[in-house]
């Protein structure tokens, strides 16, 4: 069967016939052969397991040099730890030994780490070093020169109406951003994104279903949906199997913030991330991500003034006003993501149409209105007061040159007045020197 590609029944001779007798031996009389024929059953299956050679020779394994315990294996797509490989060979018909000895013995493939790098090659050289790379295209269909003669923008209307109108609250520099990303990440999946985008707003106005739809363009093996607690944890195994990540209710808040940002922005812009699991050793894996998240929070998260790796809007309609005019909105775009041929018609538009805009830039998100206002509110109280004596010229701001110093000095000697609530006293200069920093003062 595996050698020569054919469906294969075993006959099972009645016990009555001479021992070793076969077909080149002479027929009984009282044998049916054509009913032995027809009672001829397709054997069980090989176990998984059963023929370490074979497995040798159709290099099924593949050895990860950092994990120092970890195997991929080809035929079943999954990383298999050394115990458990060395447990399971003990169903093999030869005397080996120890499983992974014998397999190195037997000179299997070795890499240093491993990748999801949009490259359709198993085993990439990245700066020296060999990756075995999990990465498989999304595929769909192409559309035939008859459907592409006959493609127009009205074939895709309600989704990208539903992009523009709703996700991005109807600005027409917002949605061409949004649509120049989703085109970049299909023209170009070999360039790393280094900025995520985050959309906020009440229950019910279509986040998700649009996040369904990028599913479906990349491809659901491409794609990893996560909570929170997965995109900021130190074990993050799903990062092995994508390339797309969705994190459908973010929240960036709370004991740790801080932290749990940094860890979000190293996610976002580096393509050598350190994996962890338990009782295994680190794995330096290759990779970049492109990021969606949403949250039904106001504030999912806070940002610096500086900020280049989140483009954050604030979805302003609500589903009733949604649905007002049209009580079916949702179930046309549900209907459409379930239809491959609409499929094919939009990645086709995005992949091989459109055009990326000259003001489009991988590594610098749109400052959105929302943003801004994200950005401002997210500002310490004291940056804010700080905000308002530079504009109205007082205390330490009256000329253009101050001094952190000063600035400490004012603000304390605001507390120290009578029957004022204190609020600088744990105020520090590290604090004052990056406010002056976020305006850009030098």
């Amino acid at each position: 069967k595996d050698k020569f590609n054919v469906d294969v029944k075993i006959v099972s001779p009645p016990d009555y016939l001479p021992e070793k007798w076969d077909l080149a031996d002479k027929i009984p009389e009282e044998l049916d052969y054509r009913n032995l024929i027809d009672l001829a059953e397709v054997p069980d299956p090989k176990g998984l397991y059963e023929d370490i050679d074979e497995d040798i020779t159709n290099k099924r394994w593949v050895y990860i040099q950092d994990s120092l315990k970890l195997y991929w294996d080809r035929k079943r797509k999954q990383i298999v730890k050394k115990e458990t490989l060395n447990l399971l060979y003990k169903r093999t018909r030869k005397k080996i030994g120890v499983a992974e000895s014998y397999l190195h013995e037997n000179n299997i493939d070795v890499v240093d780490g491993t990748a999801y790098w949009p490259l359709e090659k198993e085993i990439i050289n990245l700066e020296g070093k060999t990756y075995l790379n999990s990465f498989r295209p999304a595929i769909h269909e192409p559309l035939t020169e008859e459907e592409k003669d006959k493609f127009s923008l009205n074939d895709i209307k309600d989704w990208r109406n539903h992009i523009k109108v709703v996700l991005c609250n109807n600005e027409d520099k917002t949605f061409n951003y949004l649509e120049d990303t989703i085109a970049h990440d299909l023209q170009r999946p070999f360039e790393n994104r280094t900025f995520a985008w985050i959309f906020s707003s009440r229950q019910g106005t279509g986040k998700t279903v649009f996040f369904k739809l990028l599913t479906r363009l990349h491809g659901y093996h491409n794609v990893a949906w996560v909570n929170t607690d997965n995109l900021v944890d130190k074990y993050r195994s799903f990062m092995k199997h994508c390339h797309v990540i969705v994190c459908n209710e973010i929240d960036i808040s709370g004991q740790g913030k801080s932290a749990k940002l940094d860890k979000l922005k190293e996610l976002i812009t580096e393509d050598i991330h350190p994996i962890e699991q338990k009782y295994v050793d680190t794995v330096n894996h290759r990779g970049h991500y492109r990021l969606y998240a949403s949250s039904n929070k106001t504030i999912p998260l806070t940002l610096d003034p500086n900020d280049r790796r989140i483009c954050f809007i604030n979805i302003n309609l609500t589903n009733e006003e949604i649905v007002k005019d049209n009580p079916q909105y949702f179930d046309v775009l549900h209907d459409q993501i379930k239809d491959e041929n609409f499929i094919r018609k939009v990645f086709h538009y995005y992949k091989n149409v459109h055009k990326i805009s000259k003001e489009f830039n991988k590594n610098k998100p749109i400052v959105t209105e929302s943003k801004r206002e994200l950005m401002n509110v997210s500002k310490p109280q004291v940056y804010k007061d700080l905000d308002e004596l530079l504009l109205i010229k007082a205390g330490p701001f009256k000329k253009d040159v101050a001094c952190t110093r000063d600035v400490i000095e004012f603000l304390r000697g605001l507390d120290s007045q009578k029957d004022v609530v204190k609020i600088y006293q744990k105020t520090s200069e590290n604090q004052v020197h990056n406010w002056f920093h976020s305006i850009g003062a030098r």
